[in-house]
């Protein structure tokens, strides 16, 4: 999913970031993040209140063009406890 998709959700990576260079990063693919706006070059962000990273939740963030892809999930409906049949 595309970050453009999830602006004003809270969000993760499914993928490693790769750079130009040939370096990875893993960021975001464990903690959350909120998507406030999203381009093509640019992901404007902030972290969720109570976030493990001690960050503040007022704090403005902008992640690079690497990170403008298709991988990323809604952190919600991915965490979401739906019970199946068996379970009902």
């Amino acid at each position: 999913m595309k970050a453009s998709e999830l602006i004003g959700k809270r969000a993760i990576r499914t993928a490693s970031v790769v750079y130009e260079s040939g370096s990875t990063c893993r960021s975001f693919m464990r903690d959350s993040i909120i998507i406030i706006k999203s381009t093509e070059a640019h992901i404007v962000y902030q972290y969720p209140r109570g976030n493990k990273l001690g960050i503040s939740p007022n704090q403005i963030h902008i992640l690079s063009r690497e990170y403008c892809d298709d991988n990323w999930v809604d952190y919600d409906e991915l965490i979401k406890f739906e019970p199946t049949e068996s379970e009902e």
